[in-house]
């Protein structure tokens, strides 16, 4: 929020890149890989309006916006990719799913 751009499951969320997120199966999904990269020069300038929803008090400070700020942990590695792996291993293939009692093993460690 305080680099007042979208967030990162926005149509152009990637804090990285250009790319133009896709929906699919109720998700914002980001199929490209070959995208611009974006660069603190055309933050500064919002070359991608889309990507801007105002400016930033950070840009005063005279940092890099793309390259010196981090990427929203939490949400994309924590919550994102971490909630996706726990899908894949209870609803995902039957080569890599768990099994009930696995599951129940999990369920039972953690109360």
């Amino acid at each position: 929020m305080v680099t007042c751009v979208k967030n990162h499951n926005g149509y152009f969320g990637c804090s990285k890149c250009t790319v133009e997120g896709e929906y699919i199966e109720h998700t914002v999904v980001f199929p490209e890989i070959t995208c611009a990269l974006r660069t603190d020069e055309s933050f500064v300038s919002k070359s991608q309006p889309e990507y801007h929803r105002d400016t930033s008090i950070l840009e005063c400070l005279n940092i890099g916006m793309v390259t010196q700020v981090p990427v929203d942990y939490m949400h994309l590695v924590c919550l994102g990719v971490t909630k996706r792996l726990i899908q894949f291993w209870i609803k995902g293939n039957a080569s890599i799913r768990l099994t009930p009692e696995q599951v129940k093993k999990f369920d039972d460690t953690s109360n």
